[in-house]
């Protein structure tokens, strides 16, 4: 332990244990099964970032998200930007394309993401609803935070 500059040395408390709630005094909550990996943060069409780890999702468009695998050296050496994908979704919600607007810089980062991007499956109101035959789409483009 270091000492301050009069010599004396600092206190150090100890650090309390966690305590968790008696049984009967914590809230029940109902769970939900999803296949989802990561649940959206909003549910109204928005253009600002809320939370990492969570699409920022269209109203009336629900997206099944698988999260990308990255190595342990990529994880630990990378300083990605965030990059934007513009990705296109079929009637079926499958990923038809997706087109790289901005990459993060890492091609160990962006080709994990690719991979999982087309894994993703999309349903909701907004593919229900859209016009035209089988061929019609839907375009959402999507920033991927990173950091």
């Amino acid at each position: 332990m270091d000492e301050d500059r009069t010599g004396a040395t600092p206190t150090v408390q100890p650090a309390r244990p966690a305590t968790v709630a008696p049984k009967g005094q914590r809230p029940e909550r109902e769970a939900h099964l999803t296949d989802r990996e990561s649940d959206a943060s909003s549910i109204r069409l928005v253009t600002d970032r809320r939370r990492l780890g969570a699409p920022v999702a269209l109203q009336g468009l629900s997206i099944a998200t698988t999260k990308a695998e990255f190595s342990r050296f990529t994880r630990l050496a990378a300083s990605p930007r965030n990059p934007i994908f513009e990705i296109v979704f079929d009637r079926k919600g499958i990923v038809k394309s997706i087109k790289p607007l901005r990459t993060s810089g890492w091609k160990d980062i962006d080709e994990p993401l690719l991979s999982s991007i087309f894994a993703w499956r999309a349903s909701g109101r907004v593919l229900d609803e859209l016009p035209g035959g089988p061929d019609a789409t839907v375009r959402i483009t999507m920033t991927i935070l990173m950091h």
